[in-house]
């Protein structure tokens, strides 16, 4: 290292005596020149000892433009995606079977119903959501695995925007792979109190782009829902020749674009601020496994809470 230095001062020395050769009259501070680019080499320099310290090459976890179309990267991701899904669906009808239980006991206690009338419309709802939660299942599916795959490739559009605005130090903070990094810590250090805040920084930075990602692609969805909704709406309006109609539907429709972008914006961090949370009580627990459930149990506690008070049942018709 001391000897690319050496090499980057004498270039920087000859490019002075050149400039001061070329123009004797200009005040030229090669000095303060020299002194910036040494401290530059050695700022770089000193990233990328850290980088190799760290049993890790510089944007060793950066993922390649097609490498989630891979057969072992569509098989993992398929999987995935159709156990989320299964699971959500499964999930959420039990908790409206929850709650439909729990009015027709209201109802039963208020003489509104008998226990006769009650256990058959239980049995009539359970088949008739079942069989339709089941039908729906294929369509959620496909439409997951579209979506990963468009927000896998808004990640790596992300990730070449960041590489040539900023460094591929800054890059590489983005793209690590928080997993093999809470195995190369622990192999270092067993103190919770090291552990915690240095994997909940490599949490959050590592899952930046993968939230601004899935934010985006979130938010196209929703303007194209909205986008088609309001051009059926304004077509009808022409038809029945009356443009009041579109006028007046406009402004309401905007305020809710606008607040339902706000949510999702906002569930985003929260859900970015959580999974990070999470990342680090998981990376203490147990490094690696603990850290991607950790993270991915603090993010779907938030997209919970956000779909539930926030969306409602608009949920489904925005993805």
């Amino acid at each position: 290292m001391q000897s690319i230095l050496r090499f980057s001062c004498k270039a920087n020395e000859k490019q002075q005596k050149s400039v001061v050769g070329q123009y004797p009259n200009t005040s030229y501070s090669g000095t303060t020149h020299l002194a910036f680019s040494v401290k530059q080499q050695e700022a770089k320099f000193d990233r990328l000892k850290n980088a190799r310290d760290s049993d890790r090459l510089l944007l060793q976890d950066k993922k390649h433009w097609l490498e989630h179309l891979s057969f072992g990267a569509v098989v993992k991701s398929t999987t995935r995606v159709i156990v989320i899904q299964s699971t959500n669906v499964f999930a959420t009808y039990l908790q409206d079977q929850l709650q439909d239980d729990m009015e027709r006991e209201e109802e039963i206690q208020a003489g509104k119903l008998t226990l006769k009338q009650a256990d058959k419309q239980k049995k009539e709802w359970e088949e008739e959501e079942w069989e339709k939660r089941i039908s729906s299942l294929p369509r959620k599916i496909i439409i997951g695995i579209c979506k990963f795959h468009a927000t896998a490739m808004m990640m790596r559009s992300l990730e070449f925007l960041v590489e040539k605005l900023f460094d591929e130090f800054t890059l590489d903070r983005l793209t690590t792979d928080s997993f093999d990094f809470a195995q190369r810590l622990a192999r270092k250090t067993t103190v919770i109190s090291e552990i915690f805040p240095k994997m909940m920084n490599v949490c959050f930075c590592s899952s930046i782009i993968s939230f601004f990602a899935d934010f985006s692609v979130h938010q196209v969805i929703l303007s194209y829902t909205y986008y088609r909704y309001y051009t059926s709406r304004n077509n009808s309006s022409r038809k029945r020749h009356d443009p009041s109609d579109s006028m007046e539907d406009s402004l309401p429709l905007i305020f809710s674009y606008l607040s339902k972008t706000t949510t999702l914006f906002f569930s985003r961090i929260f859900g970015l601020a959580a999974s990070s949370f999470g990342g680090g009580l998981g990376s203490m627990l147990y490094p690696g496994w603990g850290t991607l459930i950790g993270s991915q149990c603090g993010d779907v506690l938030l997209s919970s809470i956000f779909d539930e008070y926030q969306f409602g049942n608009s949920k489904d018709q925005l993805l």
